[in-house]
């Protein structure tokens, strides 16, 4: 995605035993478990961007690409190698999303004070800054007084989507306010809030991510509640929510995938959100500041230098940039294709790679031996921990064996299932629990509920905390690999219950 919407900010060892004279006993030892460890191959290359000022949207294409900064001003990139070159420059101003058409001719900068500018020649040019109108821009409800003469927009508009060379929208901070041009920029009208003083779509949209060649349109409101419609905002019905912060994106291959902040996948159409396994496993997720997803490439951007890439939605590895950049505090992400993308940031960073969906090399280290003395047996083997063993979503960590850990913006999310293996047609026990974490305006109560499913196949459903259960194992062979899914319903101050899914693997034993 090209935008930069108004975000939200947040913020035992084994013991080994020594003797003279002992020796390695490596094949009694116990396998420890590591996480893999990522190595970024997804190679971001800087680019001269011409300006010190923070670049805050991007839409990047094969041949050209324009960008707009904190300061007002607008740069096109083109040529090879890459040259920078301004376009335009709006005093007093900031650029808060860009957007080329889908052939690429014409363009829509949002400019802070509700007004965009338009380009018709690719971003080479643009316009003197447009007005946008709606009724009753002072009273921040649905419904709200007649209006019958729209007035100027007092909110900031927020991002800007195209469905086709002509039709595009706009969002803005205004509730129940959508706009919209039919003529490629050149003039827009508002859409949602009627002179009746009712609104069609009566949230307060962020973002907006048309599906471009049809009348289906996504919008994000303040909640993150994720709408949709089917008829061009005639009718518009609320999908889901995901937990982090309020940007996401709809992959251009499906539209039925989408990203949103904090590392959250929807394969649903928005209905329901999961996390990502993280690599490196102890990575410190920081805050998401926008996302892009074209040619099934999710890539979500940050604080300290956070790019993070996925190409299959269930795995997310960081591939940051090297040098001054690594710890680069990023704020724009856009993909001309799957492996070809750009990320802006403070004081003017620019960094671009052709290898955007190139999964890292995944180097396991080798298990630590643990001396054995002499005069001690060596001990039984102890089953190592399935496969995958531990996986949970965004901000998981290291965990023991059988233990999946979420840290989501407010509460950490804990499943807990077999720590070894399990005998077939035998009973385990399994738990999830949910700790709050102090952080300003917390919207997270509680868990409510929790489904909990074993090799895909729901077994229990628990109303009531603590959410613990004994399941059991299905008939299978010793060795068979089996799946605990758990999916959290989460109670929240303001929005739709977001659902939270986390996994554990484990085997059955003789």
């Amino acid at each position: 995605m090209h935008r930069h919407p108004l975000q939200m900010r947040r913020r035992g060892d084994r013991d080994h035993v020594t003797r003279r004279g002992a020796v390695l006993a490596a094949s009694a030892v116990v396998a420890a478990v590591f996480a893999p460890a990522a190595h970024a191959d997804a190679v971001w290359t800087p680019v001269a961007s011409g300006t010190t000022e923070t670049i805050t949207a991007i839409d990047h294409r094969a041949t050209s690409t324009v960008f707009g900064t904190s300061g007002g001003k607008i740069f096109r990139l083109s040529g090879s190698p890459l040259t920078s070159a301004p376009v335009a420059s709006f005093g007093g101003a900031s650029i808060i999303d860009i957007a080329l058409n889908p052939s690429g001719t014409r363009g829509v900068a949002v400019l802070s004070g509700g007004r965009v500018s338009r380009s018709a020649d690719g971003g080479q040019t643009w316009s003197l800054p447009i007005q946008l109108k709606t009724h009753s821009p002072s009273e921040n409800t649905c419904p709200f007084t007649p209006s019958g003469t729209p007035s100027n927009l007092a909110s900031e508009a927020t991002s800007v989507g195209w469905a086709s060379d002509a039709v595009g929208y706009v969002t803005d901070g205004l509730k129940g306010s959508l706009e919209k041009t039919a003529d490629g920029g050149s003039s827009w009208t508002e859409i949602s809030r009627t002179p009746s003083g009712t609104c069609l779509y009566g949230a307060t949209a962020v973002q907006v991510a048309p599906i471009v060649g049809s009348d289906s349109v996504y919008v994000l409101d303040d909640g993150n509640n994720i709408g949709a419609t089917t008829n061009a905002f005639g009718a518009t019905s609320t999908r889901g929510y995901f937990v982090g912060e309020p940007s996401f994106a709809v992959d251009s291959a499906d539209p039925s995938r989408l990203i949103g902040g904090h590392l959250s996948v929807s394969d649903d159409s928005g209905v329901t959100f999961h996390g990502v396994q993280v690599s490196p496993a102890d990575t410190v997720i920081s805050p998401t500041r926008d996302t892009s997803f074209v040619g099934g490439t999710a890539i979500w951007v940050g604080d300290n230098g956070d790019v993070f890439t996925s190409v299959d939605g269930t795995n997310a590895y960081r591939q940051p940039a090297t040098g001054a950049d690594a710890t680069r505090a990023w704020r724009a992400v856009s993909a001309a294709s799957a492996s070809d993308a750009m990320v802006g940031g403070v004081g003017g960073a620019l960094v671009l790679s052709s290898t955007a969906s190139s999964i890292p090399t995944v180097v396991v280290p080798a298990p630590t031996p643990t001396p054995i003395p002499i005069s001690a047996p060596a001990p039984s083997p102890t089953p190592s921990p399935a496969p995958g063993a531990g996986t949970g979503g965004a901000g998981a960590g290291v965990t023991p064996a059988g233990k999946s850990v979420v840290t989501l913006p407010g509460a950490t999310v804990t499943l807990q299932g077999p720590t070894t293996c399990v005998k077939a047609g035998s009973a385990f026990t399994a738990t999830m629990s949910m700790r709050r974490i102090a952080i300003k305006n917390n919207r997270i109560v509680k868990l409510t509920r929790v489904d909990f499913s074993v090799d895909g196949k729901r077994a229990k459903i628990d109303r009531k905390a603590p959410f613990k259960q004994r399941l059991t194992v299905p008939a299978s062979a010793a060795g068979t690999l089996h799946t605990l899914k758990a999916v959290g319903y989460i109670k929240v101050t303001k929005g739709k219950a977001p659902r939270k899914t986390q996994t554990v693997k484990f085997r059955s034993c003789a």
